[in-house]
């Protein structure tokens, strides 16, 4: 027994040392766009609501059932008229007994007035500990799993390899679906700016060719104006009205987008960013929620291979 301590005990203290651990906190939940992340701190029962361009925080118990929440978002906001619960695989959840921190641990979507989905998702901690609550707050989730299971406070008895490894094979099955979840929806997102990407260069040739063919325009109308119809005399007014036209039109442009109405407009960062974000939700893309998904994956990625050193 005591070779078995002091075996644990190391490994303990060689995980702590880890370049996997990282240490953060994280009080309450986290809003990406729709998606929202339940707090690293599992004593915390504080859960945003980002509904019409606000984000209401609401509180709920340890014991609540996924009813009890669900009225609970009903009364946040009056223009929210119906509240539905769908699982992590979109299903309609119809067992409303069912707690919401055991729903919480497999994920879960909130849609609202039939149309605005918000995802939910447990943060690691959640998925690591055995307990919904603990004495102390752990924000580093290695930290957090290795306090919960193999510290002296953490467990009365020292662990038997037999409890370890179906600790682990337990604790890789809860990582495992979470970790499909996010690789579903980022390869969905990956899908989605790809054909993002395909339209924004659409669009952009067209608005070149559209310049070029304004310019041509130009160019062939006065000139058959002035050297075919009219002459120099006749037009020379005429350009000089149309020249202070489209200066007034570049001088607005300026004035309203500070940047120069030119080809070089349509390949900068502002009308790129400015375009994605008008026309990427209607395609399903969002740099928020990509981020965060790519962030999470690596996230259980690492704490994957640091469970494989036990």
């Amino acid at each position: 027994m005591f070779k078995l301590s002091l075996k644990y005990s190391s490994v303990v203290i060689a995980l702590r040392n880890t370049k996997f651990i990282n240490s953060y906190k994280n009080f309450s939940s986290k809003v990406y766009n729709n998606i929202v992340q339940f707090s690293n701190d599992i004593n915390t029962n504080e859960l945003k609501i980002p509904v019409y361009d606000k984000n209401y925080s609401i509180f709920y118990k340890k014991e609540d059932k996924i009813s009890d929440f669900l009225k609970r978002i009903e009364g946040v906001d009056p223009k929210i008229q119906k509240v539905e619960c769908l699982n992590y695989k979109g299903e309609p959840v119809t067992n409303l007994n069912e707690s919401l921190l055991d729903l919480a641990k497999h994920s879960f979507v909130i849609k609202l007035n039939g149309h605005m989905n918000i995802k939910y998702f447990p943060s690691l901690n959640m998925i690591v500990s055995k307990d919904n609550r603990t004495k102390f707050s752990i924000f580093n989730n290695f930290n957090s799993f290795l306090y919960n299971n193999f510290s002296n406070k953490g467990r009365a008895n020292i662990p038997t390899e037999e409890s370890i490894k179906e600790l682990k094979k337990e604790v890789e099955s809860n990582l495992n679906n979470l970790l499909e979840t996010y690789e579903k929806l980022f390869k969905h997102c990956q899908d989605a700016k790809e054909r993002l990407d395909k339209k924004f260069k659409s669009t952009m040739n067209l608005y070149i060719n559209l310049g070029v063919l304004f310019f041509l325009l130009n160019v062939i109308v006065f000139y058959v104006l002035i050297y075919q119809l009219y002459g120099w005399d006749t037009i020379e007014p005429i350009t000089y009205i149309v020249g202070n036209i489209y200066w007034i039109i570049g001088l607005s442009f300026f004035v309203y987008k500070k940047k120069k109405l030119d080809f070089s407009f349509f390949f900068s960062k502002g009308f790129k960013r400015n375009f994605y974000e008008k026309n990427g939700n209607l395609l399903g893309f969002n740099e928020i929620e990509r981020n965060f998904l790519t962030n999470e994956i690596k996230e259980i990625k690492q704490f994957k291979e640091a469970l494989g050193k036990l």
